[in-house]
């Protein structure tokens, strides 16, 4: 055996030329280093140069596994290889072929290269740059694919290492009838678990096409931003964007083109152990109409914890003041005085509110007894409830705290378990004759209320979940929504459907959705269809084919998506390509 400093190697016979300086080493010879592990046909170590030349090598430099007709290594740990192939993968499904390569510390620079997936030519690049340690700047994997307005899709992403705790991705955008564009992404570590993150998306549009088809003054130039911060008691967020339908137009990601408004926050809040302030400054901005904004801000709550006046009797406090954007300024407060003994609780509740020149000052009672039983694997609790209230002050709700109803009633909460079944059922009766119904916020003059009934059954990897109101004056269901899932080995079956009715009998919304994920050794197939039962109408369907293996991923996908604004459905075809898996060179980042 003979050592090195970054090295060690070994071989059935070694032979010293003195006057060259020159160690050859040939049969079963092995060559190993911090991040490489050779086996090679011959060596030959230059003692005067300190170089190691290679013939007939294969084994593992970095996470790659390599076989080439020539190896040589340099001191200062850079490595040439010549008439070669790499992978990732110990099978070598996929394999590059490469005429010449050099690895250093952090890349793999490789010249004349041609990709073969199962001993397939699929693709040759004259120059690539891979990462070969972990959190490597370098490309990250492409996607090429077509839709309803573009022929041509191609979209290359950029990953840069900045520093530990600082990386940026660029990304380029290419569509041959839309347009270029260009993405930044910037991410920052922070202290602890806060971070900073910037994301930038630019279009430019060469044409006007049919995808601004009932969109006005849309520009040329479309871009969205979007930075989040987390500052321990400070939060951020902030959107915007050159127009409503940016999104719509150029995301990949149904969440996206189907995202309903745009964010723009700060938070503040400071805990104590016996108060919380709480600072909010909230401007959404709907993404389908941009004269629409339903601002609340600023807000600035102060609540004083419970505190204990008198034995069994506690009293807290909650002030708020905001500007709702249809009240102006509103000034809130709100004390309570609770009594809790066992299964007793009475709740007297101050609400006092200023509207501009506006203002009102009434109260809520709330009484209820607690009554719990078991049997068994069958348990059951049963909360009787009395509510009053002597005013109803606004007609028109804008948050929780706008609802003061006039109030006299009656209720019954009821919790039922039994083995992997939970029923949660509520109901009452309105001694006042009003209710606004929970389906379309229709004030139904009438005292017995509605039926919630919430279903949760866990058995084996089956979960099903359905949250029901039944109105028994209109002897009908007026809302509900259905969860029906499977999650087993390697698959996930998900259906659900939401329904809902006005008082006129009239159906609102009946939709049904099915998606399915299902694992079969490495391929991944997963599909996922909305219909719209009222207009008859396919709103989203797709479907995904996968193939995922030690050394490279590729899939096609398939969407279609219904655009009400465009009156028609819009397809899309995309072939994902990941070599050597690349994406796991993207680590989270960490403070410095």
């Amino acid at each position: 055996m003979v050592r090195g400093k970054n090295f060690k190697f070994k071989a059935r016979q070694l032979y010293y030329q003195l006057k060259e300086r020159v160690l050859i080493a040939r049969g079963d010879v092995t060559l190993e280093g911090k991040d490489f592990y050779f086996k090679a046909f011959s060596l030959t170590y230059d003692l005067k140069l300190k170089v190691l030349y290679c013939l007939g090598v294969w084994g593992k430099v970095k996470n790659y596994y390599i076989s080439a007709e020539r190896v040589v290594l340099f001191p200062e740990g850079e490595i040439l290889i010549y008439n070669a192939q790499i992978t990732t993968c110990p099978t070598k499904e996929a394999l590059l072929c490469i005429l010449r390569a050099k690895v250093d510390r952090k890349y793999l620079f490789s010249y004349s290269n041609t990709l073969k997936v199962f001993n397939q030519r699929l693709l040759y690049s004259p120059l690539l740059l891979i990462p070969v340690g972990k959190r490597r700047s370098g490309l990250l994997p492409s996607t090429l694919g077509s839709n309803t307005f573009n022929e041509i899709i191609f979209i290359q992403p950029l990953y840069l290492v900045l520093s530990k705790d600082k990386d940026l991705t660029l990304t380029y955008d290419f569509r041959n009838r839309q347009g270029e564009g260009f993405g930044l992404e910037f991410r920052k570590a922070l202290e602890g678990k806060r971070s900073l993150k910037i994301y930038l998306e630019s279009h430019y549009e060469r044409r006007r096409g049919e995808w601004l088809r009932g969109k006005t003054d849309i520009p040329k130039s479309r871009y969205y931003l979007k930075v989040i911060g987390d500052f321990g008691k400070f939060n951020l967020k902030v959107e915007s964007s050159s127009d409503p339908f940016l999104l719509e137009d150029y995301a990949l990601k149904r969440s996206l083109t189907s995202k309903p408004y745009l964010e723009t926050y700060l938070n503040f809040t400071k805990e104590g152990g016996d108060y919380l302030f709480y600072f909010k400054y909230y401007s959404p901005r709907d993404t389908l109409n941009t004269t629409k904004s339903f601002s609340l801000s600023p807000e600035a709550l102060l609540y004083l914890k419970p505190r204990r006046l008198y034995r069994f009797l506690y009293f807290d406090l909650e002030t708020l003041y905001s500007r709702v954007e249809n009240y102006n300024r509103r000034f809130i407060l709100d004390p309570s005085l609770f009594y809790r003994y066992k299964n007793f609780f009475f709740k007297l509740k101050g609400l006092g509110r200023i509207y501009e020149n506006r203002g009102f000052i009434t109260y809520l009672l709330n009484a209820q007894y607690l009554l719990s039983s078991s049997l068994g694997k069958l348990s059951l609790l049963l909360i009787p409830r009395y509510s009053f209230s002597p005013k109803d002050y606004l007609k028109e709700k804008f948050d929780r705290y706008d609802e003061v109803n006039k109030k006299n009633e009656i209720s019954l909460l009821g919790l039922i378990n039994y083995k992997s079944l939970s029923l949660f059922l509520e109901g009452g009766y309105n001694f006042l004759g009003g209710y606004f119904l929970p389906s379309d916020n229709y004030f139904l003059e009438k005292k017995l209320l509605p039926l919630k009934l919430f279903t949760l059954f866990k058995f084996k990897g089956f979960n099903l979940s359905d949250e029901l109101y039944y109105d028994f004056n209109l002897k009908a269901t007026v809302k509900h929504s259905l969860r029906l899932s499977y999650k087993g080995k390697g698959e996930e079956i998900v259906l659900l459907n939401s329904f809902a009715r006005d008082h006129l009998g009239k159906i609102l919304t009946n939709q049904v959705s099915l998606k399915i994920n299902k694992s079969l050794g490495k391929f991944l197939l997963s599909t996922q269809l909305t219909r719209d039962l009222l207009n008859e109408q396919y709103l989203y369907k797709s479907f995904l084919l996968g193939y995922k293996s030690n050394c490279f991923m590729v899939g096609i996908s398939l969407k279609e998506e219904y655009r009400w604004n465009l009156n028609r459905n819009v397809r899309e075809l995309l072939l994902y390509l990941e070599v050597f898996n690349l994406r796991k060179f993207k680590l989270r980042f960490k403070r410095s």
